[in-house]
């Protein structure tokens, strides 16, 4: 089976890409990166979409910028004085006006059912889909099967998947949840920093070796751990209960898990 299965690429919509907009909106809100009450919408503004989707998670310092961000995320680079027309300035221009332009230059990734003797399968051209996705990264497409784990590869490939896979079908995929390292150890130094205070409260901190633990300090390391956290790479990344490239699969293509046919690796 070949593993470069490739995508029917149709014509991407304003609706598709407001579509993909609030998606992206609700992992980045998620995440506690973007602001939960107001997701993009046609009316609000470019400058309002900046203010409450993007600008907590890039640096964004003007319209010029801002035109860099959305043709990384989108994957294509036109002229900047034509991104000019629909983003300067970001408060005389609306989001609608924003996602009829990036319509204009690139195409919604349709999947394509995977043909057999007894017909066609929407979830195993999605399972050859993503396969083919992975493998232009790096992965092997070998060691991937229907029942292969997702963690790994999520994990591993986390910065060329988290936004490719939901633009195969916005708002389908649950978020992606993350379980960072050192998380787990600024919360056990935040438990020691309560334990510590409520000895010392209780004025038994003399009765410790060393005269009892210093709250400061267990503070500074809580605080450092914290911010370290969200620099290294998460441990366990999931899609919510979606646990194997066949619930992937199914999901992307919207319907249950059922006994089907499944593509030969």
């Amino acid at each position: 089976m070949d593993a470069h299965y490739p995508t029917d690429d149709v014509p991407a919509t304003p609706e598709y890409v407001l579509e993909v907009f609030r998606d992206w909106h609700a992992r980045l809100a998620d995440a506690g990166q973007a602001s939960k009450e107001l997701p993009p919408r046609f009316e609000m503004t470019v400058g309002d979409f900046v203010a409450h989707t993007l600008e907590d998670t890039w640096e964004i310092s003007g319209w010029s910028e801002l035109a860099r961000v959305l043709e990384d995320m989108w994957e294509f680079k036109v002229p900047r004085h034509e991104w000019r027309v629909v983003l300067d300035p970001p408060h005389s221009h609306t989001v609608r006006e924003l996602c009829e332009f990036v319509a204009h230059h690139t195409t919604k990734p349709a999947i394509r059912p995977w043909r057999h003797a007894s017909g066609e399968c929407m979830p195993a051209g999605a399972f050859l889909t993503v396969r083919a996705m992975l493998a232009k990264v790096g992965a092997d497409p070998t060691e991937i099967t229907p029942s292969t784990a997702l963690e790994p590869y999520l994990t591993r490939y986390e910065s060329e998947l988290e936004w490719r896979l939901p633009r195969l079908a916005p708002g389908v995929l649950p978020l992606l949840k993350l379980s960072r390292p050192l998380v787990t150890a600024a919360l056990v130094t935040f438990g020691l920093m309560g334990v510590t205070l409520l000895v010392n409260w209780a004025g038994m901190g003399n009765a410790l070796p060393g005269g009892g633990l210093c709250p400061f300090g267990l503070v500074a390391l809580f605080v450092l751990f914290t911010q370290l956290s969200w620099h290294v790479r998460p441990r366990f990344i999931s899609f919510g209960e979606l646990r194997t490239f066949r619930d992937l699969s199914y999901a992307l293509a919207g319907q249950r898990p059922r006994r089907s046919i499944q593509p030969t690796p």
